[in-house]
């Protein structure tokens, strides 16, 4: 029994060792053929506030901050009603940063891009060692994470997160209670950019509930706990000069929920905002009887994750493309399953998704008079739901086993 615990203790150890090699060649050959020719205009805002925080004390919230990023990203100062690039995030999210803070910026951006690659390609794999390759070799080349990589955006590591704390508590065979205790902790820094993690957050922490992961929970708990005593240890004041920062940030980045987006292309700006409010209400209900249903064991797993990405993007502000990652994540969990269905309809959804997602792209760039085009994609993924709810559809009607609602 020692021996066996040693063993994995060493495998363990080897290949965080390996981990650590592969980031630290991916980084020197990222700087190496690069240069200073990458464009990481998110991740400079974080690295400028970092800096800031760490080792001059300054207000990471500041406007000498976002002035510095105006010049780096501009090379001038951003106009009014411009993006100010001010960092607008809890001093917590900074903690992925901190072995770049001594970096010089085209090193860090190098590290931050190498990061990103392997918590992207290593998580689906470490989830899903079953996956085709080709699922999980090719998701870094769909549009949003391609250019979630290129700018250095949070939601790759959001969406790392999420993937791995799914994927591990759905397993059908026994989880460390350790290692579950540590994708909780994880959950937490989640929180980092709500809009974008609420209500998968919310399943997740209903799912180990169901599941009664203990360790889970716990580690959500006491990670929100870690969060807020590092965030007031880097910025003690952070509440308030977070909040001074939003007041700014909504002023220069004024924008509607996505599903208003959608409405105000096809209806009177009256109607968008009139009908917003009571789609989203009928969502929310609609989600809270999927809910139901699958605490009574009506409703499997995958079809409940898939309608919070649907949830999750409807009420997203607008933003960029990589914004999209989140209501892909389902998708992603489903072809990454095996036994999720056969090989044709996983690569015509898949390869489908990684096209539509490049040919949109390619549109708004020729074809610009084109305001919804940037979100056509979540129109397909809408297909695929659709297919999805089809192929579950005697789920409404009877108590399902318990080994299919781990799909």
């Amino acid at each position: 029994m020692v021996l066996m615990k040693s063993t994995k203790g060493a495998s363990f150890v080897t290949k965080l060792i390996l981990v650590v090699v592969v980031l630290g060649v991916l980084t020197v050959g990222i700087h190496y053929f690069s240069g200073d020719n990458l464009q990481g205009t998110d991740f400079s805002i974080y690295y400028l506030a970092q800096r800031a925080a760490l080792l001059y004390g300054e207000n990471p919230y500041g406007d000498q901050v976002a002035e510095l990023a105006q010049m780096a990203v501009y090379k001038r100062r951003a106009g009014l009603m411009e993006d100010q690039l001010g960092y607008a995030y809890p001093p917590y999210s900074l903690l992925p940063h901190l072995p770049t803070v001594w970096m010089t910026f085209s090193w860090a951006q190098a590290f931050w891009m190498a990061l990103n690659m392997i918590a992207l390609t290593l998580g689906v794999y470490a989830a899903f060692p079953k996956a085709p390759r080709w699922v999980v070799l090719s998701i870094a080349f769909i549009y949003p994470f391609s250019f979630a990589l290129l700018l250095g955006n949070y939601v790759i590591l959001l969406f790392a997160i999420l993937f791995a704390a799914y994927a591990f508590l759905t397993r059908e065979e026994q989880v460390s209670k350790g290692g579950l205790g540590m994708l909780g902790f994880l959950l937490a820094w989640a929180t980092v950019k709500p809009q974008f993690s609420w209500l998968y957050v919310l399943f997740l922490l209903l799912l180990a509930l169901r599941k009664k992961q203990w360790s889970f929970i716990t580690g959500f708990l006491a990670g929100l706990v870690f969060m807020l005593i590092s965030s007031f240890v880097m910025v003690p004041d952070w509440p308030l000069l977070w909040y001074e920062r939003l007041v700014k940030y909504r002023v220069y980045n004024q924008t509607w929920m996505m599903v208003t987006f959608f409405l105000r292309a096809i209806l009177p700006a009256g109607w968008a905002s009139l009908l917003s409010p009571v789609i989203l209400a009928g969502g929310l209900g609609f989600t809270g009887w999927m809910l139901f249903q699958w605490w009574r064991g009506r409703m499997p797993n995958l079809l409940v994750l898939a309608w919070c990405g649907v949830m999750i993007f409807a009420i997203h502000p607008r933003g960029r493309s990589y914004e999209q990652v989140v209501f892909l994540l389902p998708l992603i969990v489903w072809a990454c399953q095996p036994k999720t269905t056969s090989l044709f309809p996983r690569s015509f959804f898949w390869w489908s998704t990684l096209a539509v997602s490049w040919g949109v792209f390619l549109l708004a760039r020729f074809a610009p008079h084109l305001t919804t085009v940037t979100e056509w994609p979540f129109l397909f993924h809408l297909i695929w739901l659709g297919w999805v709810f089809y192929q579950h559809r005697e789920t409404f009607h009877r108590k399902l086993p318990a080994a299919s609602l781990a799909e």
